[in-house]
């Protein structure tokens, strides 16, 4: 696979606060990512409380959507706050859904985790949670570089845009590693027969 083809990433937000410090970094991300590289934000607030009652009736099409878009993408792209030393309640309830998926969507699918928090640790306990979950759903997970945006509100202005080069260089860095890390995947899969989705 070429470096030129289009990488398609979709990007989870792991709050749902409409002025939260990871959906500024997302953004952030995306304006970082290479030429290459494009990322639409996906809306999965319609998801219900994973229920088994409700899944024995048949995935609900909030979820049956969410799932066609990540196995549809070429990588996901993750940013979460953490709550209670750990993964919030509504991701984890989205990957818990994601996770009931024939042919899980995840399996291969390379993955890139940032966060962003007021305090000084920038969510860091968070992601080691996160990347466990996805360990079982099988994704391709970049390990480095590690993105962990503390002392968010100093970092961001009112209208969510970066205001902190060392951290926009950062973002840039991670975003190229990412590039990088799905042309890699890419590869090893296409080398193995394995191969899932089709770049354009």
């Amino acid at each position: 696979m070429s470096a030129t083809a289009l990488i398609r990433v979709v990007g989870l937000c792991g709050s749902l606060r409409s002025a939260s410090y990871n959906a500024m970094a997302l953004g952030l991300a995306g304006d970082c990512m290479p030429a290459d590289m494009t990322m639409e934000v996906l809306d999965w607030r319609a998801l219900p409380a994973f229920d088994a009652d409700l899944l024995a009736r048949g995935m609900p099409d909030a979820v049956a959507s969410l799932v066609a878009r990540i196995r549809s993408a070429d990588a996901v792209l993750i940013a979460t706050p953490e709550y209670n030393f750990s993964v919030p309640g509504m991701l984890k309830n989205a990957l818990d859904w994601v996770s009931r998926a024939e042919d899980q969507p995840f399996r291969r699918k390379p993955v890139a985790i940032l966060s962003a928090a007021t305090g000084p640790l920038g969510g860091a306990r968070v992601q080691y949670e996160l990347r466990k979950i996805l360990l079982f759903l099988d994704a391709l997970v970049l390990t480095k570089p590690e993105i962990f945006i503390g002392h968010a509100s100093s970092k961001f202005d009112p209208q969510g845009r970066c205001t902190d080069a060392t951290t926009r260089d950062f973002v840039t860095a991670q975003m190229t590693a990412f590039q990088q890390w799905c042309i890699e995947t890419r590869a090893m899969q296409v080398g193995a027969g394995t191969e899932r989705t089709v770049w354009k």
